[in-house]
């Protein structure tokens, strides 16, 4: 028992020492509109409104290119922030108290930036079409608010009452259509369905396959 707390001890001295030295570098993103592309991202936040989306589809295509870039390191984070979680959470609870409140408090992708971007994208649907293929690997996450706006983006009518779905060549539609009956079938979330269900109604050319896939269960 010992030894293997020795080794949780070594390795979260380790991810401490290396947040901190990461903490300490000069920011290496790229200017954007006279900043960082970094700090750009921090300042993206859900309830910001309808103001933060007009000035990022003001922006344009290199505003997506921002945050597809931003989503995409977040994703690459994913794994280290969930080793750390587990290895903080045996060993924080075995360290004295006045050590362990210096450690850096984990972070939860639920309230993260990742949460954040995937909105921000579903906000912007087909004026964000470039980042289509980040978003469908967004489709797959556990998070349902992630999942939620990730349908939201791919399903959302625009003011001429079309959505992103419809401008999807057939392959690509039909590659994320297994996403969406997953998604009718969660039992956690009535808005992923309801949102879920709407994704559906653009798939006329596979009415035989949606119908198989989920109206039973709603029978």
């Amino acid at each position: 028992m010992k030894t293997k707390v020795r080794i949780l001890l070594a390795g979260l001295l380790l991810a401490v020492i290396c947040w901190g030295v990461w903490r300490t570098l000069p920011d290496p993103a790229p200017l954007f509109h006279g900043k960082p592309e970094s700090a750009w991202i921090r300042e993206i936040n859900c309830g910001a409104g309808e103001g933060q989306t007009q000035r990022w589809r003001e922006f344009g295509p290199d505003g997506v290119r921002v945050l597809i870039r931003g989503l995409e390191k977040e994703k690459a984070k994913q794994p280290w922030q969930k080793l750390y979680r587990k290895v903080h959470g045996q060993l924080a609870p075995r360290l004295p108290f006045g050590l362990a409140q210096w450690l850096p408090t984990p972070v939860h992708q639920d309230l993260g930036t990742c949460m954040h971007l995937v909105f921000l994208l579903g906000q912007l649907g087909k004026d964000a079409r470039l980042a289509t293929p980040v978003m469908a690997q967004a489709l797959k996450e556990d998070d349902p608010f992630v999942r939620f706006n990730a349908i939201y983006f791919f399903a959302a009518r625009s003011e001429s009452g079309n959505a992103l779905l419809n401008e999807l060549d057939a392959g690509q539609k039909r590659k994320i259509l297994p996403d969406f009956i997953l998604a009718m079938q969660d039992s956690r979330d009535l808005h992923v369905r309801s949102v879920a269900a709407n994704a559906l109604q653009f798939y006329t050319e596979q009415a035989d396959v949606v119908a198989l896939g989920w109206l039973p269960e709603w029978r």
